[in-house]
């Protein structure tokens, strides 16, 4: 019975469930939590987060290519995190183990953000989105006159109210 009920809240409640189930966001407070230590800080790295998902996903992006963008911020984040502590060993530690186990984190990091940003390239040229009538219109305007055989003539292409 309290599971039905469960579902019957969350079912009238959809905004609460998915910031719950934003895994990706939580992961990306618990780095920005260990990068931010005062307000300021956590509010403008909020801001750069988010313009950098806005940058990284463009416009209309796909589900997969969200996906990908949240995976990028995350990667970013620790490579950000690993520098910051290689950095923060300057001058208080002399060990050449802590420092190359420092540097080999940092390499980690750094793997991981280009592997996601591979990832999103190669996603999006798998995802070939036919260009939209307006690009086509452009395009062809800016070739000139239709030359080659069977091209047809752009009054077909464009629409019966455009002149060749």
């Amino acid at each position: 019975m309290a599971l039905a009920e469960l579902r019957r809240l969350l079912d009238a409640h959809p905004d609460f469930w998915q910031e719950y189930a934003d895994l990706a966001g939580q992961v990306q407070r618990r780095w920005m939590a260990l990068l931010c230590e005062d307000v300021l800080r956590t509010e403008c790295l909020e801001r750069k987060l988010a313009d950098l998902k806005a940058e990284v996903t463009g416009p209309s992006p796909s589900p997969l290519e969200r996906l990908l963008a949240e995976r990028i911020v995350a990667c970013w984040l620790q490579v950000q995190y690993a520098d910051n502590a290689y950095l923060g060993l300057k001058g208080r530690c002399t060990s050449l183990t802590v420092f190359a186990a420092a540097e080999r984190r940092m390499g980690q990091a750094q793997r991981r953000l280009l592997a996601a940003i591979k990832q999103l390239a190669l996603v999006r040229k798998l995802l070939v989105r036919p260009p939209a009538p307006i690009e086509v219109a452009t395009r062809l305007t800016a070739e000139g006159p239709a030359s080659s055989p069977g091209r047809g003539s752009r009054t077909r292409i464009l629409g019966a109210g455009m002149e060749n």
